[in-house]
């Protein structure tokens, strides 16, 4: 309906939560692969996840709509379940 709002406010936005998220995403899998303790799933899980969010939320499913931000949230929130637990040691020799 407004063009310029959607050009010059929307889409910037949404463009840059889209690449800050895939760059955290690289960031957290480069960390948590040199820690040794990286699977593969976790890049393919946040592909995933913004693959579902982002074709689920244009469908008007509210499953689909959901389930990307909630395999996103599971991936994320795995790696921050494995930082949590690391201790002093493993942190120091991270550096």
């Amino acid at each position: 309906m407004r063009p310029a709002m959607i050009v010059g406010w929307q889409l910037p936005g949404r463009i840059g939560s889209f690449l800050g998220l895939i760059l955290v995403a690289v960031a957290v899998a480069v960390a948590y692969a040199r820690s040794g303790r990286a699977g593969r799933w976790f890049p393919a899980g946040v592909l995933v996840g913004m693959l579902v969010w982002l074709f689920g939320a244009r469908s008007w499913n509210l499953v689909l709509g959901l389930a990307g931000p909630v395999i996103l949230l599971l991936a994320f929130g795995a790696v921050g379940v494995a930082i949590l637990r690391m201790d002093d040691r493993e942190w120091s020799s991270a550096g």
